[in-house]
Order: structure tokens, then C-alpha cells, then sequence
């Protein structure tokens, strides 16, 4: 599920590398086949994290074995740790490099596979930087929402691509929080 969220929008990247590469020395098709095992490895890394943490979350009745939290507390933390992170320099600097593919590539640039394998890494981790915050509110409407996790590629997409990209990453900051601290507040009134 974490692939098709974040390979499409990766294709710009993907792209870029491959016209670079096309004419750079010390690059052929297999140095389009280590960008992309790198950028991977990147959100592999991510969703073996992620089935981790709900395997743990189910052991201490957090998390239902289909990906939902349980625990309210859990649920509002989980909202508004994502809503400040949507309003972060750190989320800035992220989505900065994956709406900048080229300078991106221009200063970590590497010929051949192994270079390849290493730009597609250190792409890949800015791009967890950018989105584990949306990818881990999977948890609160469920792993296997197909209508959230679609809403999140959406939201991912234009935060990335987009020409309305911050204000779709502001937007939806202060929504997480609003309905973080609702959440919290409701839950403390039933206390």
C-alpha cells in the first residue's frame, strides 16, 4: 500500500534522474534500476517500521489487528503530532527537496548503480521526512482505508506537485489539529 501511495509521486524524480543519467557518463539501465531500488529501500524501511509499531500496538490493545487504533489517547496524539509536523520547518525542508528534483540531483549526483542506489536512498528518506505524519493517520481511520489512504496520496501529491502545495500542507496542519484537540476534548469530557 506504502508503494502505490509513493511511487507516483516519485515519477517526477524518477524522471528527472533518467534524463539526467541518459546522458551522463558511467550510466545505463541499471543505474535506473538502483535509483529506484534505493527510493524503495527508503519506504520499505518505513513500512517495516509501521508493521512493527501495529504489531506492537496490537499486543497492548492500541491498534485492532486491521490497522485501527483503539485508544482514543492514541488516535489524538496521533492527529496532533501529525498536524505540528504539517506546520514544521523540518516538513518545509523536505517537501523543498522533492519539489526540486533537479537541484536535488545536481548536488548529490553519483554515476552508476551504486551511485544510483545511493541518490534513490537519500531521495527516499527526504521523502519519508516529507510524509510519515500523513502515512502513519492510516492508523486512526485504518491501514486498509482504501478512502483514506486515497485522500492521503491526494493530499501527498499536491503537497509535492502541486502549484497550491503549501497551502494544501497548511490547510491540512491546522485541520489534523483542529481535529486532534477536538478528539483530546472529547475524550476528556467523557473522563
Amino acid at each position: 500500500m506504502t508503494l502505490a501511495m509513493m511511487l507516483p509521486s516519485a515519477l517526477p524524480f524518477l524522471r528527472t534522474y533518467q534524463d539526467i543519467a541518459a546522458i551522463a557518463p558511467g550510466n545505463d539501465a541499471s543505474s535506473r534500476v538502483g535509483v529506484t531500488a534505493g527510493y524503495l529501500t527508503a519506504w520499505l524501511g518505513f513500512s517495516l517500521l509501521a508493521a512493527l509499531a501495529q504489531g506492537w500496538g496490537t499486543q497492548g490493545t492500541i491498534i485492532t489487528p486491521h490497522g485501527i487504533i483503539i485508544a482514543g489517547w492514541a488516535g489524538a496524539s496521533l492527529l496532533l503530532i501529525a498536524g505540528a509536523y504539517q506546520l514544521s520547518p523540518l516538513k518545509r525542508r523536505a517537501l523543498a527537496v522533492c519539489r526540486q528534483p533537479m537541484q536535488f540531483l545536481f548536488l548529490h549526483w553519483r554515476s552508476g548503480h551504486l551511485g544510483a542506489g545511493k541518490i534513490g536512498l537519500l531521495h527516499g528518506l527526504h521523502c519519508v521526512a516529507c510524509c510519515w505524519a500523513l502515512m502513519l493517520l492510516g492508523f486512526v481511520a485504518g491501514t486498509m482505508n482504501m478512502l483514506w489512504m486515497g485522500l492521503a496520496t491526494l493530499i501527498m501529491g499536491v503537497e509535492k506537485l502541486g502549484w497550491g502545495g503549501n497551502a494544501v500542507t497548511r490547510c491540512t496542519g491546522f485541520a489534523l489539529l483542529a481535529a486532534g484537540l477536538f478528539l483530546a476534548g472529547k475524550l476528556s469530557g467523557t473522563q
